[in-house]
């Protein structure tokens, strides 16, 4: 299995809790990760559609366009890829449901950043191979 390289890889964090946002963006970059932020999912799609991202953390409930939404809205753009994280502190969706609409995971808040550390490298690893 080749070695897992942070680096390689552009992340979009998006939440309306800026600070939120703000916390996982700076453990992210110490892992090595390029991080960008959005605090809509309205914001976020314009973002997509302007550069390539190999992931989207994105919180469920938002004004301005919520995550369920901007995952839609990429899958129709993107049917692959970039991987799409949902992340809540309450959600009406089930994981399975989040799933079946394209989503990679549901990340329950608090956010542990570890966790989705390691559930990155375990995913673009699994993809190289």
């Amino acid at each position: 299995m080749s070695a897992f390289v942070p680096e390689k890889y552009r992340v979009l964090i998006v939440d309306d809790e800026e600070d939120l946002a703000e916390i996982i963006q700076e453990e992210l970059q110490d892992y090595g990760f390029h991080v960008e932020l959005a605090t809509s999912g309205n914001s976020a799609f314009q973002k997509v559609q302007e550069s390539a991202f190999d992931l989207v953390i994105s919180d469920i409930k938002m004004p301005d366009g919520d995550g369920c939404e901007l995952l839609e809205n990429i899958r129709k753009l993107h049917p692959s890829s970039p991987v799409v994280m949902l992340m809540t502190g309450f959600s009406q969706y089930s994981e399975d449901d989040l799933i079946a609409r394209g989503a990679a995971a549901l990340l329950e808040k608090p956010i542990d950043v570890e966790s989705i550390y390691e559930t990155l490298k375990d995913h673009f690893q699994s993809k190289a191979s």
